[in-house]
């Protein structure tokens, strides 16, 4: 595994706006691939659906991410991503410079 060797780290970008469809009422959706549209009413139980959905594939993502051996940090498009990617560093730094001792 290359995260034994070296410090990996995967940025997840979310954008909030992406988690959550929010009270849409009928929306038009249309497949990209094959212009498809169809008339959806996005309900109560459709955007609790979609929001447990979101929720899967990120957990799934994180899973993924850190079986590689790799660090995973979750930034958000609503916040200041640069300092959240700041902030790892430093904590990653701290770590690996006073390493705790772990007694036996």
């Amino acid at each position: 595994m290359l995260g034994q060797r070296h410090d990996l780290l995967a940025v997840e970008v979310v954008d909030p706006r992406e988690l959550d469809l929010g009270d849409l009422g009928q929306v038009t959706l249309s497949d990209p691939a094959t212009g498809a549209r169809r008339e959806v009413r996005v309900t109560r139980q459709v955007r609790a659906r979609y929001a447990r959905a979101a929720q899967e594939q990120r957990s799934e993502h994180r899973r993924q991410i850190l079986a590689t051996g790799a660090q995973h940090l979750v930034v958000s498009t609503a916040d200041d991503w640069l300092a959240a990617v700041v902030a790892h560093v430093q904590r990653r730094r701290t770590q690996v410079l006073h390493p705790r001792v772990v007694a036996r």
